[in-house]
């Protein structure tokens, strides 16, 4: 039988094959071909898809990590820009399950936003679309839902309900 941890590095493994293939695949001749009559740069869109996998196979490892079991902090592969106000509570670094789920989050609006840097548009439209696509991407913060913010249970507790 499989153990938890083999089944989760097979996974692991599984999920760097199909990264590395798919960054492969959108950098080849027909990609370049494809993406000089269009308005996207293909070589930062590359590199931010490969970064994005790269850092999302850290995460999860260090998740899948014994280290990381119980209630114990996930090692940091992203953190919020230090102005972002957030995630400044100690549980989205101190518990394993919130700390994982705002570096997911970080990790995919990070790479929504360098999407749309590499689209080339006059700067009217680059300017509504970063506007719109910042709004969306916040707007999905988990901070914002109750089931995923570690502040929300407590100030449920303590407010016997009433901040719900």
């Amino acid at each position: 039988m499989t153990s938890h941890i083999n089944a989760a590095e097979i996974w692991l493994q599984a999920c760097l094959k199909l990264a590395q293939g798919w960054t492969q695949r959108q950098g080849g001749p027909q990609t370049a071909q494809h993406n000089a009559a269009s308005s996207v740069k293909a070589e930062p869109l590359v590199q931010a898809s490969a970064r994005y996998w790269d850092q999302q196979i850290a995460l999860w490892r260090a998740v899948m990590s014994p280290a990381a079991s119980g209630n114990s902090a996930v090692p940091l592969v992203t953190a919020p820009e230090p102005d972002d106000r957030r995630f400044q509570g100690e549980d989205w670094t101190g518990n394993a399950w919130y700390g994982a789920l705002m570096q997911a989050y970080l990790l995919n609006s990070r790479l929504l936003a360098e999407i749309v840097g590499a689209v080339d548009l006059d700067d009217n439209t680059r300017h509504k679309l970063r506007f719109f696509t910042r709004q969306g991407i916040d707007s999905m913060s988990p901070e914002n839902f109750a089931a995923t913010n570690p502040e929300a249970p407590r100030l449920a507790v303590q407010s016997q309900g009433g901040s719900l």
